[in-house]
């Protein structure tokens, strides 16, 4: 399917033809069932592990209560954690259901935070009798100690830039020339000192962090469609407003980190959409680094000056800090890999201010090709061998029109699954790519679990 949608569709419009109305609407008439069918049989996964790990606690709690260890103390502890873990598996099935495209974002974050909550408290209980294993260590010695060194520079030099960094741009607003020479003045020589400059996300700061990170824990990366990248210009045309969106499908925290930074190393700056929560453990640390100009704050802190990140995005592409820009579009990690709704406003709310705004708009579609986030919270290591495939480009044509007739039919329709043709290709694109990787089977979910957790029991 998404040979043809290549071929019939996004090569022509590419090359600056119409757009094939009676082919896009066949393709997606096909694709939406195809969707809806592969959120349904995540969805009967994710309950059949649900339903795995909440039948092991409840016999480890019954074995616990019929031997002889049972002391009063400890008694009420493992009650009060029985009926904490209770509690948390009610919150997560009202909100688990997500086979339907236009599931509210606030209630998928509901979902995947309630699971990952759910699977950590459950493997405390079960550690906490003795019945799951200790973490498997996830330090590999060939790689760990250049790992650890990398990782420790990259601490230290990510330290430095929040610091020197948000002073002088505290200070910035006490010198006199800021206020003396017009705005543009001041932009274009912002362009001049620093056209791709963004040493907080490159090789030395957060990429490097996440490769050190790699060699801790040896994972092996590999980067498939690097000649693709030859279709976008990476470091921007002088005096020309470009932007290049690389949207990669969000499904495991960590190795998706780790992929990007083996993908900063092809194409050098970019500017980087992420929660400040995720790397600053506090308020002043999330503020800092959410006024740095190449780190675009999609959290409850937006630094200083507070802008919306669609706002701060365009005054930093309007300065050619860079081009190159990383979204992850579905706005959250999902939990066992299974590909969750694009945000509803992602065409409105991004897409369609840069291009009333004249950028000329490009879209890499990327797949991270990662193990299952869930694994790891179970204790069990994740697949070390990852991949980041880098799709054709949708160069500014096509993603101009494919835009224009989202806008179009929403302005008519309202906005539903069945107005959504440029977030359906993305979804498509990356489902694809996961079937040719080859997801885990439900039995290999379900073995993988019980050894991680130490449950003996299966389900009938």
């Amino acid at each position: 399917n998404t040979a043809g949608f290549y071929k019939n569709i996004v090569e022509p419009l590419n090359s600056g033809a119409e757009l094939n109305q009676s082919y896009l609407q066949n393709w997606e008439s096909r694709n939406s069932k195809i969707r809806s069918d592969r959120f349904k049989i995540w969805e009967a996964k994710q309950f059949y592990i649900v339903a795995l790990i909440h039948a092991g606690v409840h016999q480890a709690a019954t074995t616990l209560q019929a031997s002889d260890q049972l002391t009063d103390s400890l008694g009420s502890r493992f009650a009060a954690d029985l009926k904490k873990l209770d509690k948390q598996f009610q919150e997560w099935e009202t909100s688990s259901h997500f086979s339907q495209e236009n599931i509210n974002p606030k209630d998928q974050r509901k979902r995947t935070y309630g699971f990952g909550e759910y699977v950590i408290k459950a493997r405390e209980i079960l550690q906490y009798v003795g019945q799951a294993p200790a973490f498997e260590s996830l330090s590999h010695s060939s790689t760990a100690l250049k790992g650890k060194l990398r990782l420790g520079g990259s601490l230290g030099y990510l330290g430095g830039q929040l610091v020197i960094r948000s002073s002088a741009n505290a200070l910035n607003y006490l010198n006199p020339f800021h206020y003396i020479f017009p705005h543009q003045w001041r932009r274009n020589f912002r362009k001049v000192l620093f056209r791709n400059y963004t040493p907080f996300n490159n090789n030395g700061g957060i990429s490097g962090l996440f490769k050190g990170l790699r060699e801790i824990r040896g994972y092996s990366v590999e980067l498939v469609g690097q000649e693709n990248l030859a279709q976008v210009p990476l470091k921007g045309i002088r005096g020309r407003k470009v932007a290049n969106l690389f949207l990669p499908a969000h499904r495991n925290d960590i190795a998706d980190a780790i992929l990007m930074s083996r993908l900063s190393e092809e194409i050098g700056s970019f500017l980087m959409f992420a929660n400040p929560s995720a790397f600053a453990g506090n308020y002043a640390l999330g503020q800092m680094l959410a006024s740095l100009p190449e780190f675009i704050s999609v959290g409850k802190w937006r630094g200083f000056p507070d802008l919306s990140p669609t706002e701060k995005l365009i005054k930093n592409l309007e300065q050619e800090r860079s081009p190159n820009v990383i979204n992850y579009p579905q706005g959250f990690v999902s939990n066992m890999g299974e590909l969750l709704p694009i945000n509803s406003s992602f065409v409105q709310k991004l897409l369609a201010p840069l291009l009333a705004r004249g950028f000329e708009v490009n879209v890499i579609p990327l797949s991270y090709e990662v193990d299952s986030k869930f694994l790891s919270k179970t204790g069990e290591v994740d697949d070390l061998q990852i991949q980041a495939r880098i799709h054709p480009p949708l160069l500014h044509s096509t993603v101009k029109k494919l835009a224009e007739k989202q806008l179009a039919a929403q302005a008519l329709e309202g906005d539903s699954p069945q107005t959504r043709y440029f977030d359906h290709f993305l979804s498509t694109l990356w489902l694809e790519s996961i079937q040719e990787h080859g997801e885990l089977t439900l039995d290999e979910l379900l073995e993988r679990t019980e050894k991680s957790l130490g449950i003996t029991s299966s389900l009938d």
